[in-house]
């Protein structure tokens, strides 16, 4: 059985019901009906939302080689914002085309081996735009 809490909201003459369960927010009318899964970042509901694809846009994503411990080289992603991006879907799905091994830390991807011929492309594959990556 799912657990949720129901908040009453009065706005003039109107009352609005919100279901809050498993992190989303919903909005009911006063019969209950459903209205709309709102989302949390922009209070839009979730069919009118653009912040994932409009945040994809105004990232500044810079790309590096880092030579970590025995002069082994891996691959930084850097200025991903971890709210609005999934780092960890992000890093598997790269880790996955390449091969190789990887992590997903704050703000950054780190992949092992020297990648910069070709993640530029898979970033704009990825919904990226282009213009916002930097190549070091």
């Amino acid at each position: 059985m799912y657990s949720f809490d129901i908040l009453l909201l009065v706005i003039g003459a109107k009352k609005l019901f919100f279901i809050i369960s498993l992190g989303l927010i919903v909005w009911l009318t006063k019969d209950f009906q459903l209205m709309a899964v709102i989302c949390n970042t922009c209070g839009l509901p979730d069919d009118l939302c653009a912040c994932v694809d409009l945040n994809k846009d105004t990232n500044h994503i810079i790309i590096r080689l880092e030579t970590r411990r025995f002069k082994k080289k891996g691959t930084m992603i850097d200025g991903l914002d971890p709210k609005i991006n999934n780092l960890e879907n992000i890093a598997k799905e790269l880790k996955s085309k390449y091969a190789c091994g990887g992590t997903a830390k704050e703000g950054y991807i780190f992949l092992q081996g020297d990648h910069r011929d070709t993640i530029k492309e898979t970033l704009v594959g990825l919904g990226f735009a282009e213009d916002v990556i930097e190549l070091h």
